[in-house]
């Protein structure tokens, strides 16, 4: 009998292991580097003209993103870190970053941030290159992105 409650145990044992190792696994992640389709994001006219007009109420902008204005929404992909967008050249202390494009959308650099152990400094883009100061050998670099979409007069 000892040895059948061992066996069972260590089956048991086994199983939990698994589920504990399947369950900690993001499995969207692994699809997508398995070459899963690409991130895409969808935002109404609406929301657009709600997200870049400051002098809305707080209720217009509200009404706005509601999602109850039936009009043209826009699906557009959303650029990775392995499209490559970005180029670094330490020596140099530049940043290059390349725009963005596909199904007709285009995505523009517009500012860098550096950012080190003891601070960061953000750095202006122009034509999607930009130099910053730091000399240590450890940071990271964050671009920012902007997506431009055309829409018409009557939201």
């Amino acid at each position: 009998m000892r040895r059948k409650t061992n066996l069972l145990n260590r089956i048991l044992s086994f199983v939990l292991c698994t589920v504990v190792i399947l369950s900690s696994l993001n499995l969207s992640l692994v699809f997508t580097a398995l070459g899963g389709e690409r991130q895409t994001r969808t935002i109404s006219e609406a929301e657009i003209v709600a997200g870049n007009y400051s002098d809305l109420s707080q209720t217009e902008t509200d009404m706005l993103t509601s999602g109850l204005f039936a009009g043209a929404s826009h699906t557009y992909p959303v650029p990775n870190d392995e499209d490559g967008l970005i180029e670094l050249q330490p020596e140099e202390k530049k940043i290059t970053a390349s725009e963005f494009s596909k199904d007709g959308y285009v995505w523009k650099p517009v500012s860098a941030k550096v950012t080190y152990e003891n601070g960061s400094e953000d750095v202006v883009l122009d034509n999607g290159t930009g130099t910053f100061t730091y000399s240590g050998k450890s940071y990271t670099v964050n671009v920012v992105y902007e997506l431009y979409i055309t829409i018409g007069e009557s939201v």
